[in-house]
């Protein structure tokens, strides 16, 4: 029996009329936060079938506000499923500065019942471990909920009940907010290569939804051992505030210790302040304000159980009022006197299982600041891990 040719084409304009009915219009937006993304750093949106790959249908847009914000206003899609894809650059919290360098976050989110979908950190590396279970026959709302208590697990916080990681923003207080802000501290503060390691940290992930590497598993314990968080608080409040969002970012100094006390993950990176030594109380270890009067002699002293590699501290003294002073031990115990910057220096990247000690005495009477700032060296860039800065008052007759 044949079929007319126009019967033909009756069909399958008849199907093609069909498929674009089954299309669905949304708004879809969100935001960009590593820090916050860049304004007019790129936005991609694309449609994924149920296998997710790539239907061809793709949207482009970019961040509109400093706040991170995208928007794709009614736009067309017939699969349940999209990726948001986001590259540009961040407002790093660490330093209070944009980062140079352009990194690129991935969401990957099911439309059935669309909500904002910001792209962080942890939607990044959940992505790959979503689309693992789903092959493995698990649901898509089974792989998700899954992949979140799994990576919430490798920071120790799986017994927080947090909404979905496209739906968290760390500028909004709350647990989820503060747990978003925390591991994405621990993961990307002074991660040079953190493309790289972003890359390395979810390819581990995806298997199991565990972290086996050693190494990946040292760097964040470092990292985290090193955390300045009043610092990072402060940026974002001055960055937001700056920038008339009017949001403040809540304490997550409580996070991070939850992270090291409860982690099996081991710092390769140990140093700490002696109470003193034979120089006398060790400056380091004393409360945030010192008071000296009838004791002279006091020391400057770190003990460095671990190999720093790459790390160096300073210790610098800043005279505020007074007409006293302070001299300096001229014998070398590993810390140099530099005297451009009329501070000590140490390297300790080479001096595992030793006491850096140096003899400081005051005369007269005065105010000053006592900071140590600890650092770590990338090549020839150098960022500040950790710091923190005390006020001493003498009164030596």
């Amino acid at each position: 029996m044949r079929i007319k040719l126009s019967s033909i084409l009756f069909i399958i304009s008849f199907l093609s009329a069909c498929n674009d009915n089954d299309t669905k219009t949304y708004n879809i937006s969100g935001k960009v936060q590593k820090g916050p993304f860049q304004i007019g750093s790129d936005i991609t949106l694309i449609e994924l079938d149920n296998s997710f790959n790539p239907t061809g249908r793709t949207f482009f847009s970019t961040i509109i506000d400093n706040e991170g914000r995208f928007e794709f206003p009614e736009v067309e899609f017939s699969s349940n499923y999209i990726e948001i894809k986001a590259e540009g650059s961040f407002y790093d919290e660490s330093v209070g500065v944009y980062w140079p360098d352009e990194i690129s976050l991935y969401a990957l989110s099911n439309l059935t019942n669309p909500k904002t979908i910001n792209v962080n950190l942890l939607t990044h590396i959940q992505r790959e471990r979503i689309k693992s279970l789903c092959k493995e026959g698990l649901s898509y709302e089974t792989s998700v909920e899954k992949s979140q208590k799994e990576l919430l697990a490798v920071f120790n916080f799986e017994n927080f009940n947090l909404d979905n990681f496209p739906n968290l923003d760390f500028t909004i207080n709350g647990e989820g907010g503060n747990i978003l802000l925390v591991i994405t501290m621990i993961i990307a503060t002074h991660n040079w290569a953190l493309q790289e390691f972003l890359t390395q940290f979810s390819v581990d992930f995806k298997d199991n939804g565990k972290i086996d590497s050693e190494n990946t598993q040292n760097i964040l314990a470092n990292i985290a051992r090193f955390l300045s968080p009043e610092k990072i608080v402060t940026n974002l409040n001055n960055f937001y505030n700056q920038n008339q969002a009017g949001i403040d970012v809540a304490e997550i100094r409580s996070l991070i210790d939850t992270f090291l006390i409860n982690s099996d993950f081991k710092s390769t990176v140990d140093f700490s302040f002696p109470a003193s030594t034979s120089n006398g109380i060790n400056l380091l270890c004393q409360n945030d304000t010192i008071i000296i009067a009838d004791q002279r002699d006091y020391s400057i002293s770190i003990n460095i159980a671990g190999n720093l590699a790459n790390y160096g501290a300073t210790v610098e003294l800043t005279k505020l009022s007074g007409t006293g002073g302070w001299s300096v031990s001229s014998e070398s115990t590993y810390w140099i006197f530099d005297t451009t910057y009329n501070r000590l220096c140490l390297s300790l990247g080479y001096l595992p299982g030793i006491t850096a000690d140096k003899k400081i005495s005051f005369y007269g009477s005065g105010v000053a600041n006592l900071s140590f700032v600890l650092e770590t060296c990338f090549g020839i860039s150098y960022c500040c891990c950790k710091e923190f800065t005390k006020k001493i008052y003498w009164d030596c007759k």
